[in-house]
């Protein structure tokens, strides 16, 4: 359906699988199956969490992170947006 899952978790190859083979039948991703995943590795959990937070605000951030190439030029102009700046 063209949209984006953005999660956290301790255990990407259980959070991968459970995704796949939709094991919580009321998840997001029960009824949409992920078709592509991106992962970025954080040491922090803390960290990983306000990542996390930041590209979950909108579909427009996802896009600039998940689209054929990174934009990270559109994701410091709409997260500066996001914080006033």
């Amino acid at each position: 359906d063209l949209s984006y899952y953005t999660g956290v978790t301790n255990n990407i190859v259980r959070r991968l699988w459970e995704s796949s083979n939709a094991t919580g039948p009321k998840s997001y991703t029960a009824s949409r199956l992920p078709k592509l995943l991106n992962t970025w590795l954080f040491n922090d959990p803390t960290n990983a969490i306000a990542f996390e937070k930041q590209i979950k605000a909108g579909k427009e951030k996802k896009e600039a992170l998940f689209g054929s190439e990174e934009n990270w030029e559109l994701i410091q102009k709409l997260s500066k947006k996001d914080f006033g700046k």
